[in-house]
């Protein structure tokens, strides 16, 4: 699927979180996407049910932008097929429970990027950091130049750095990544 006929002012983003127990790192995933200067984002959160007062932090952080629910799922992967499902943006990406945007305008960049209407998905670079010292990067990783024999091979894509056009589809050519990603409901 292109996204051509959507107006590039008009682009909404969803960004799924799943996230089970994870009270210490929620808030500030949350507060990523809400610091975002893109002005049309969704995020959407599913919740496994957890016990530790993530439920409790949500219910204090989430704002308008944010759709959530708490119920159990049958892990990570069924809580992003959840969420994919509730999601009603032109892109879809995802953020991990213990996740934040680099800035406040990487929403604003993949938008961008988007405004090509060639462009069905986009993937960007990872900083990992130190859960004590979010300043302190541990390992970079740097996404390059795209090569559809990398992407074959399911080389060259972290799905935390990708956003996908609703209904983007995969050629035959990236069989077994497909296999990833259609697990993921993209």
């Amino acid at each position: 699927m292109s996204l051509q006929g959507t107006v590039y002012a008009d682009l909404k983003i969803s960004v799924i979180t799943a996230v089970y127990n994870c009270v210490s790192s929620i808030a500030q995933a949350v507060r990523s996407v809400q610091a975002q200067s893109w002005n049309s984002v969704e995020h959407v959160v599913i919740d496994g049910a957890s016990t530790d007062g993530t439920v409790d932090v949500l219910q204090s952080c989430v704002n308008e932008q944010t759709v959530w629910v708490s119920e159990p799922d049958k892990g990570i992967y069924d809580a992003l097929n959840k969420g994919m499902a509730r999601t009603t943006g032109d892109v879809i990406g995802l953020m991990h429970s213990d996740d934040f945007f680099a800035d406040e305008h990487v929403l604003a960049h993949v938008a961008a990027a988007f405004s090509d209407p060639g462009v069905d998905a986009v993937y960007g670079d990872l900083d990992y950091v130190a859960k004590d010292d979010t300043t302190r990067i541990i390992r970079r990783w740097r996404s390059g130049d795209y090569q559809p024999a990398k992407l074959a091979c399911g080389c060259g894509l972290v799905q935390k750095g990708l956003a996908v056009a609703r209904g983007y589809s995969w050629d035959a050519t990236h069989r077994q990544t497909l296999e990833v990603y259609r697990s993921l409901g993209a």
